[in-house]
């Protein structure tokens, strides 16, 4: 009972506190002009971020306009960041783009490293999400550079974490694998535990790129422990999906299911839709893998329900170009054919090449099982042609330079890593040879104790018998 009357206390003292930090802020707004208004603006703009993203937009959009208005670079900068993460959240990437590219000028111009770092990640993250992954790289380059220089340890280890993701999907594995133990080792000296347990699922999804379903199943696991351990629902549902792809992929079909349900009833808890949208879309891969079309098409429809709600369009074309593909092993060709056409447009305006390149080839089947040998042929052409690559003698110079500067950087932060992992594999072996002896030494001393027993009973025998 105390502890219930403790936290309604708290919860309303917190409210009150609140309250008064937002009619401050008010009053400043509207008792002021120039800097002080704007600076005024963009708090109230934070504190509506996560409770009224709306409210928070507008007001973001405010301090952005008397920003410019006044010339204040540092507010512009501030406006922008807010707009930044609330245009991402609303699947809006080209409102993403504009406010980071305009974000950097303006942080450039007040010096400020901080900000320019959190633009560029934005860059990046956009950039890998449409498939273009030189375009990604760079601007992560450019943020990780920022960060080790203002010595921002927590979001250096976040970039390494976003680079290893892009060089796995470049199909680059060793340096996926650099910048994924680089942020691994980070994660744990910080005592990031939530960090260390989704680069360990990064590591997993890594080892399923390349085949090795039990490595990548360790990785999942430890993945899981430790967002048990920490109660992070999110985190459990992301190892649990994770889990559930490499079950598909060995065929225990059955067990991917028991995985998917149990995120999706965290993610029900959660009332996370994108996630949820997620566990239907892999459930659903499942059940088509089991020919059972009727619940994998329920599926599709019910995660393209949540992404259209969210107006998603490359989730949307993902799925769109996943229920063609089903329609194709029914031998429904138009269908396919239909479905897959959308896929294309919207793949094309989200500018998702690599989505694309799977569409290209999906494309090429339907024709050739129609009969259409040149169309088949011209698909499947397209589909080699069609991708994202490194292959642009520009991007690649500017990678090139970029990768040569920042190696040493990379080679010490691995070297760390081996020491580490060649202490801790040292530990581990005096641990087994001290566990080893203790045995050895404990039974040494049972055997003498024994002897010692039979030695006795031997002489009290002896003696009664006299």
């Amino acid at each position: 009972m105390k502890g219930l009357i403790f936290c309604i206390f708290f919860f309303s003292l917190n409210l009150v506190f609140s309250l008064e930090i937002v009619d401050s802020l008010k009053t400043v707004i509207n008792n002021s002009d120039g800097y002080q208004k704007v600076e005024a603006i963009n708090s109230l703009a934070r504190y509506y971020k996560y409770s009224d993203p709306d409210k928070s937009m507008l007001l973001a959009d405010r301090a952005l306009r008397l920003s410019m208005e006044v010339r204040n670079r540092k507010g512009e900068a501030e406006a922008r960041r807010t707009l930044c993460l609330l245009n991402y959240k609303k699947n809006d990437f080209d409102a993403v783009i504009l406010h980071a590219e305009e974000g950097i000028l303006a942080a450039r111009e007040i010096d400020d490293k901080i900000k320019m770092a959190y633009f560029y990640n934005f860059l990046g993250i956009v950039f890998d999400m449409r498939g273009l992954y030189s375009r990604s790289l760079i601007n992560y380059y450019q943020c990780m550079s920022l960060r080790e220089e203002v010595e921002d340890r927590v979001g250096l280890s976040s970039v390494l974490n976003n680079i290893g993701i892009v060089y796995k999907y470049l199909e680059e594995y060793e340096k996926s694998l650099e910048f994924f133990l680089s942020s691994l080792a980070l994660k744990k000296e910080l005592g990031n535990e939530e960090g260390t347990g989704n680069t360990l699922n990064s590591i997993g999804n890594l080892y399923y790129s390349i085949g090795d379903l039990i490595k990548a199943n360790e990785y999942f696991n430890k993945s899981l422990m430790i967002m048990q351990k920490i109660e992070d629902d999110e985190g459990m549902a992301i190892a649990l999906n994770s889990l559930a792809m490499a079950a598909l992929k060995r065929e225990e079909t059955e067990k991917a299911l028991q995985y998917y349900s149990e995120a999706i009833t965290i993610n029900s808890k959660r009332n996370d839709k994108a996630a949820l949208s997620v566990d239907y879309n892999g459930m659903a891969e499942v059940y088509r893998v089991q020919k059972k079309y009727l619940q994998a098409l329920k599926l599709y429809q019910k995660s393209l329900l949540i992404e259209n709600r969210a107006n998603n369009s490359r989730r949307k074309a993902v799925i769109i170009h996943r229920i063609g593909r089903l329609y194709l092993e029914q031998g429904s060709l138009d269908k396919s054919l239909k479905y897959c056409l959308e896929a294309q447009e919207l793949a094309q305006k989200v500018e998702d090449k690599e989505l694309l390149q799977n569409i290209m080839l999906t494309f090429s089947e339907i024709y050739l099982m129609k009969r259409d040998w040149d169309r088949g042929d011209g698909f499947l052409t397209r589909f080699v042609t069609v991708k994202d690559s490194l292959h642009n003698l520009k991007i690649r110079a500017d990678l090139e330079k970029m990768q040569n500067s920042y190696q040493q950087g990379i080679k010490r932060r691995m070297k760390f890593v081996h020491e580490k992992t060649k202490r801790e594999s040292e530990l581990e072996l005096e641990k087994k040879n001290l566990e080893f002896y203790l045995k050895i030494t404990i039974f040494l001393l049972l055997s003498i104790f024994f002897v010692f027993i039979y030695v006795y009973y031997q002489k009290i025998d002896k003696s009664l018998n006299r």
